[in-house]
């Protein structure tokens, strides 16, 4: 069997402590360089489920190539004994590059106290968003948007006061005239790198509410089919006065409205930063119109929680020209449909 080093130790231990981090938000207080029955685990999670202690091993493998059967093997066999007496528990290698074909073939067959999954993997699944990206799809089906939906053209502008900053000038050479706002939103979003929020600004009735369900449920169906694709998450803005704050309001959207086991405000906003999901605001106009200016201007600083690395927000507005100012207050650049 061919061992691989890893060429840089600390990174082990980065991954290791990073996996540790997520996991803990579910399984509670993680152990690092836990001893048990004379064997250093890198990771030990204990938990109780059912009235029954369930242990959790945690094995993390940091290296630039997929894991072959053969250190697979090894390192379940380096543990048989320690789960042996330790039952119920399994053995969770957690790695960054994954594994190969026949490593993946022989957990899922072979071994029946051993998983696999990628950081991508954990971070992902801290917000399982399966049946509410099933509802994103179902919305769209029965409104019967389906059948009747016309894509809108649209006009492209930057704020008075960033129209000259580089990446606002970046960012309008994607929205190119012509094609459908649909259509261009879903190349910005295909375009990792580009973190510049955007808002489509138009009339009452003109399908921006239409288009951030049509919008919503083309991705859910792409993050169902693709575990690496952008999961949609759509906020009704109108309903923040409710709320402390944009914080409160997803709070409650993941723990009453779709609730998520274990929802994490944090775990939220840094996987949004990571790029995992395409955050649509719906209904800005009936956040304004509800509060005074002071409380809104207050309200869009606490969106801006949103903007990350490598984010993507959409801002839907019904609004012409008396809500320019209010939309450049967040956004980098303004659709007009």
């Amino acid at each position: 069997m061919h061992r691989r080093s890893n060429p840089n130790p600390r990174a082990g231990d980065v991954l290791r402590d990073h996996a540790a981090d997520l996991l803990a938000t579910k399984y509670g207080e993680a152990k690092r360089e836990f001893r048990s029955d004379g064997k250093k685990v890198d990771v030990y999670f204990e938990y109780k489920d059912l009235g029954r202690t369930h242990r959790i091993f945690l094995e993390a493998k940091d290296y630039d190539e997929p894991l072959g059967r053969s250190e697979v093997v090894h390192i379940k066999t380096d543990y048989d004994d320690l789960l042996r007496r330790n039952a119920p528990s399994i053995l969770l290698i957690v790695t960054r590059a994954g594994l190969t074909s026949d490593a993946q073939a022989f957990i899922e067959v072979e071994s029946d106290n051993t998983r696999h999954q990628t950081i991508w993997d954990i971070e992902t699944g801290l917000i399982e968003l399966e049946t509410y990206l099933r509802h994103l799809i179902d919305t769209y089906q029965t409104s019967g948007l389906s059948n009747y939906y016309v894509e809108n053209g649209f006009s492209v502008r930057a704020p008075l006061a960033k129209e000259h900053e580089a990446h606002v000038l970046e960012t309008k050479k994607m929205f190119a005239q012509g094609q459908s706002c649909f259509s261009a939103l879903n190349n910005w979003i295909a375009v990792d790198n580009e973190n510049a929020p955007v808002a489509v600004l138009g009339g009452y009735g003109t399908g921006k509410t239409s288009l951030a369900t049509k919008l919503a449920a083309h991705l859910a169906e792409g993050s169902l089919s693709n575990p690496h694709a952008r999961q949609p998450i759509v906020l009704k803005l109108g309903q923040i006065s409710q709320y402390a704050n944009i914080e409160g309001l997803i709070a409650s959207h993941f723990t009453k409205t779709f609730p998520i086991r274990n929802f994490n405000f944090h775990n939220f906003i840094s996987l949004n930063a990571k790029g995992r999901f395409v955050v649509i605001l719906d209904g800005f106009d009936e956040m304004k119109h509800s509060m005074t200016w002071a409380d809104f201007k207050s309200q869009v600083k606490s969106l801006l929680l949103l903007q990350g690395e490598k984010s993507k927000v959409v801002l839907l507005e019904s609004v012409q020209e008396s809500g320019y100012r209010a939309s450049r207050l967040v956004m980098s650049l303004i659709i007009a449909v």
